[in-house]
């Protein structure tokens, strides 16, 4: 039995039931709606968090950090961002797969349940018209046989007087027929619409009613199913989860078990080791040795006049000495080289590659004309002469390079590259041969060191001969100080003097005295401080925005719109 039989005369109820049962499904699907949003943002806060506390990979401090305790912490934070992906998985099923199927389930709950209420009403109207003509034809009844009794009675009270008239008796007895007559029409009207009524309320109850009834508890039930299905999926989605999210937790584990701190701090004296003997020792002072400088201040004046060079004299040697990494000690100069030449190995086969494809394209081209022509052939040639160019370029560079860290190891040369070419490499090294040169003395005997001084002393007699050449001292000056700097030559302090004074003028050529407007505080590497008011003499003027000036027997730059120009003569 359903609720057609047992709720035939609470349908109120029942309705009362299925819209609690929709009200039901909306609140769920506003859960999911909720719940999504929380997900959601908290993925979102999450990720932004992530992005906070990760490390920023610009920084070469950062780049180049590669401790296991490192690398543990961008895994977590790799890891967190994975399970943050999860909860925004989770947020999306949330809305596809139990908002929005809810929402379906309500919307056809809230339709069966009208079309229902719409079937009730109706067969309810059917049943109140029968039972409206009912109740008419039963009032009439009713009406009918009242008069009727009231006739008989009045009749019945002039018989036993016995006074009245004849005619006033004839017509009660003519009233009553006539009444007799139409409560006989109205009952037998009356007898119709009962047996009708009560057909009509056999079949609204028995069969109408009980079919919408039964109706809504086969759509609830189905409904009661649904919306369990979709809470169980709701649950499957968090079970879905977890094992990702679990794998998630392990990486981090796995990643922090491997961190190992003794490799961190091993790691930290490859990094910076310089391989540099250590001092242990002070060299006895001689008071009649005249003016020996201090090991210290030695390395300050070489690294000094290292680096002046790179600013002051030719761009050429500027080059040299930066992209050779001789200004570095010697085991951060040795893993610079190898990082140098790595990348440009990778960029030798990214080019090799890309020539390699574009060469077998002209070979179908010219085997099958159909696709390409002349016009695409010739572009296509067109960028092989410029792969061949650009690795004829990477070539050169490469072997430059490993040419330098053979020379630095002392190991023999390798073979030299695809591409590279012996003719184009010398212009292309340029002045990097100077530098293998000098890698190449770094790494040899004491006989090689002599033979390295040797060919300074040649150098300074040529410098000598040619003292008029400015630029050219200039250069050779900036060979000899690289040379001293990288190679830590153990020369007196004299002698160095003695170089200086033989390559270097006490004051150059002064174009003009600038007077400066404003003060310039000279913060960075080769800028010349100067007060304001302060008069120095100006060595150049290339129109770039600076001057180059000369003060108390050193040079430096100073922006071109800090100074006022003078005659020299003046």
């Amino acid at each position: 039995m359903g609720w057609g039989d047992q709720l035939w005369d609470q349908d109120a109820e029942v309705f009362a039931h299925v819209d609690k049962g929709a009200d039901f499904l909306l609140r769920c699907k506003a859960f999911m709606q909720a719940r999504s949003h929380l997900e959601l943002a908290f993925a979102r806060d999450l990720e932004k968090l992530v992005e906070k506390f990760k490390l920023d990979s610009s920084k070469p401090d950062i780049a180049d950090d590669h401790s296991t305790l490192q690398v543990a912490w961008n895994t977590v934070l790799t890891e967190t961002t994975h399970i943050a992906k999860q909860h925004e998985d989770m947020a999306e099923k949330f809305v596809a797969e139990c908002a929005d199927p809810l929402q379906e389930l309500a919307t056809e709950h809230k339709s069966g349940r009208k079309k229902a209420a719409s079937d009730l009403a109706a067969a309810k109207k059917r049943l109140a018209d029968v039972q409206s003509r009912y109740d008419s034809a039963r009032k009439l009844y009713d009406k009918a046989y009242r008069e009727y009794t009231d006739v008989s009675n009045k009749l019945k009270k002039l018989g036993e007087v016995g006074t009245n008239s004849k005619s006033k008796v004839d017509k009660l007895r003519h009233e009553k027929n006539r009444l007799h007559h139409e409560t006989d029409a109205t009952k037998g009207e009356y007898n119709l619409l009962r047996d009708e009524l009560s057909k009509a309320q056999m079949s609204f109850y028995n069969q109408e009613q009980a079919d919408i009834l039964n109706s809504l508890e086969a759509q609830t039930h189905s409904r009661t199913k649904a919306h369990t299905n979709v809470l169980r999926t709701y649950a499957q989605i968090h079970e879905k989860a977890l094992p990702v999210i679990g794998q998630c937790i392990a990486g981090m584990v796995e990643s922090l078990d491997a961190v190992s701190a003794n490799d961190d701090t091993e790691l930290l004296a490859n990094n910076y080791r310089t391989g540099n003997p250590m001092q242990t020792e002070v060299a006895e002072h001689d008071p009649s040795a005249g003016t020996a400088a201090p090991a210290s201040t030695l390395q300050k004046m070489n690294a000094r006049r290292v680096m002046r060079p790179k600013i002051f004299k030719s761009s050429r040697k500027k080059t040299a000495v930066r992209e050779d990494f001789g200004h570095l000690p010697p085991e951060q100069r040795r893993k610079a080289i190898l990082k140098k030449v790595s990348e440009l190995q990778e960029e030798h086969t990214r080019v090799s590659k890309s020539m390699g494809a574009m060469s077998k394209t002209i070979e179908v081209y010219r085997q099958q004309p159909q696709f390409g022509d002349e016009r695409a052939l010739a572009k296509a040639q067109k960028e092989v002469d410029e792969y061949t160019k650009k690795q004829e370029q990477v070539a050169g560079e490469l072997y430059k390079f490993q040419l330098y860290l053979c020379a630095l190891q002392g190991t023999e040369p390798p073979t030299p590259p695809v591409g590279y070419k012996s003719e184009g490499s010398s212009t292309s090294l340029g002045d990097g041969a100077d530098a293998i040169s000098m890698a190449s003395m770094s790494a040899t005997s004491q006989q090689d060191r002599s033979l390295s001084v040797a060919s300074r002393q040649h150098m300074q007699q040529q410098q000598q001969h040619h003292h008029g050449d400015t630029d050219a001292s200039d250069e050779e000056d900036d060979y000899e100080d690289a040379d001293d700097f990288e190679h830590g030559d153990d020369y007196g302090f004299e002698e160095q003097q003695q170089q200086q004074q033989a390559a270097e003028p006490q004051q150059p050529p002064t174009i003009a005295i600038g007077v400066a407007l404003y003060p310039f505080p000279g913060a960075n590497d080769g800028e010349m401080p100067v007060a304001e008011g302060e008069r120095v003499h100006v060595l150049e003027d290339d129109g770039s925005g600076w001057a180059r000036v000369f003060k108390n027997g050193q040079q430096g730059y100073v922006p071109r719109a800090y100074l006022r120009f003078e005659d020299a003569t003046a």
